[in-house]
C-alpha cells in the first residue's frame, strides 16, 4: 500500500495499513477502505480525534489506577469473588486473613503500585514465616497475598513483570523454616496436670475424657447421650460403655453419620472414677438422648487445651497426640498386647498402631530397665 500521508497533520501516516500519530503505531479497520472518504480531510480530522480521545482515557485510567490502595483493592477483589459465586464462610475467612496479616503489615491506605514491589515481598515472606504456626497455614496466607497480586495485574494496576517478580519471591515456606510439630506423647502424669489446670470444671472433665478416649477429636465431639451407656463389671467397677459411630465435620460442625472405615465403628469404655465423673456429668446437665454431650467447638477447645498445657508447665501436644497416640503408647507400654491397642483406636491393621501410634520416645524408659538387667546378667 505504501505511505500516506494525512492532508492536515503531518503527524498523521498510514504505512502498509498502520496507522501511525506522533510515533505511535494503530491499526485501522478494514472496512475503512471501502469508506469513499477515506484519507480526505474530514475523515484524518474524525480519526484522529478518535485516537486521541482513546490515548487520553487509557491515560486517566492509569492515574485512577495509581491513586488505587490496598483497602479500594480488596474491596474490588471481594465484590469480584462474590459475584463467582464463593461461599459466604470462603468470604468471612478471607476477610479475616486480610485482618490479621494483610492489613497489619502493609496498613489500608498504601497504594498498591507502592505496596506491591519486591522487597516488600521478601519482607511480607519474613514477616509471615516468623509467626509460631504450621507451614501449611503460613503458605495459606502468601496464597492470599498472591490472589491480589494477580487481581491488581489482571485489572492492570501493576504490570505482568511486576507480579511475576513478586510471585516468585513468594515462594512456599518449608517445614524446616520452623520448628517441627509433631504428635508427642502425653504422660499420664502430664495430662494430669494439664486437666487440673484447666480453666473450669467442664474443662477438666472434657480433657479428662479426651484423654482416655482414643478417638480423633472429630469423633469425640460427635458423641451424643444415646451413644454412652452405664453399667457395673462383674468385679463390681463401674463402666461407661461409649459407642463411635460417627463424627462432627471440619467445615460447619455438621455430624457426619459415617466414620473411615469399618474397624472405626468401635466401643470405647470408662472406668472407675472417670466413668463416675462422665455418669455425673450427664445427670447434672440433664441431657436429651439427640443432644451432643460435649457440645463445643474444635477451635474454643483447643485454645482451652493450649491453656491448659502452658498453665500445667507441661509440652504442647495436638489433638491426635493427646488423644489417640498417648493412650495406645500408654497401653502397650503397659500391657504389652498390641492388639488391645489396635482394637481400641479402631485401625484396620496392627501395622499401623504400632509403627505410627505407639511412640518410641514413650518407650525409652522400658528400654532402659531391659538392658540395665541384661548388663547385670
Amino acid at each position: 500500500m505504501g505511505v500516506r500521508k494525512s492532508k492536515i497533520d503531518s503527524r498523521f501516516y498510514i504505512i502498509d495499513g498502520v496507522v501511525l500519530i506522533d510515533g505511535q503505531r494503530f491499526r485501522y479497520h478494514k472496512q475503512d477502505l471501502n469508506d469513499k472518504n477515506f484519507m480526505s480531510k474530514k475523515w484524518c480530522q474524525e480519526y484522529e480525534q478518535r485516537i486521541r480521545q482513546e490515548i487520553l482515557d487509557k491515560n486517566q485510567s492509569k492515574d485512577e489506577f495509581k491513586k488505587l490502595s490496598i483497602k479500594g483493592l480488596v474491596e474490588a477483589y471481594i465484590e469480584k469473588i462474590k459475584t463467582d459465586g464463593y461461599r459466604e464462610s470462603t468470604i468471612q475467612s478471607l476477610n479475616y486473613k486480610i485482618d490479621l496479616y494483610i492489613y497489619s503489615f502493609f496498613g489500608k491506605t498504601i497504594l498498591v503500585h507502592e505496596a506491591f514491589k519486591v522487597s516488600k515481598c521478601v519482607e511480607f515472606r519474613n514477616f509471615v514465616g516468623s509467626f509460631n504456626m504450621t507451614a501449611n497455614y503460613k503458605n495459606k496466607i502468601l496464597a492470599l497475598l498472591k490472589q491480589l497480586i494477580n487481581y491488581a495485574a489482571v485489572i492492570k494496576v501493576i504490570t505482568y513483570n511486576t507480579e511475576r517478580d513478586c510471585n516468585n519471591v513468594l515462594q512456599s515456606i518449608r517445614n524446616n523454616d520452623q520448628k517441627k510439630i509433631i504428635h508427642s506423647y502425653t504422660s499420664f502424669e502430664d495430662a494430669t496436670k494439664v486437666w487440673e489446670n484447666a480453666s473450669s470444671d467442664f474443662y477438666k472433665n472434657v480433657i479428662k475424657f479426651f484423654y482416655f478416649s482414643g478417638c480423633r477429636i472429630s469423633e469425640f465431639l460427635a458423641i451424643m447421650k444415646k451413644d454412652i451407656f452405664f453399667n457395673t463389671t462383674d468385679n463390681n467397677t463401674f463402666c461407661a460403655e461409649v459407642s463411635i459411630n460417627k463424627q462432627v465435620s471440619k467445615t460447619k460442625g455438621e455430624i457426619l453419620p459415617y466414620l473411615k472405615t469399618s474397624t472405626s465403628y468401635r466401643k470405647i469404655r470408662y472406668y472407675g472414677d472417670v466413668a463416675l465423673a462422665l455418669y455425673e456429668y450427664i445427670e447434672r446437665n440433664d441431657f436429651d438422648d439427640d443432644d451432643i454431650v460435649f457440645n463445643i467447638s474444635k477451635t474454643t477447645f483447643r485454645r482451652e487445651l493450649t491453656k491448659a498445657f502452658d498453665k500445667a508447665g507441661v509440652q504442647r501436644n495436638t489433638f491426635h497426640g493427646f488423644g489417640r497416640k498417648s493412650i495406645a503408647t500408654y497401653l502397650y507400654k503397659y500391657s504389652k498386647d498390641a492388639k488391645l491397642a489396635q482394637i481400641y483406636l479402631g485401625h484396620k491393621k496392627v501395622d499401623m498402631t504400632m509403627n505410627t501410634y505407639v511412640l518410641n520416645e514413650a518407650l525409652e524408659e522400658n528400654l532402659d530397665i531391659i538392658l540395665e538387667e541384661i548388663e547385670k546378667k
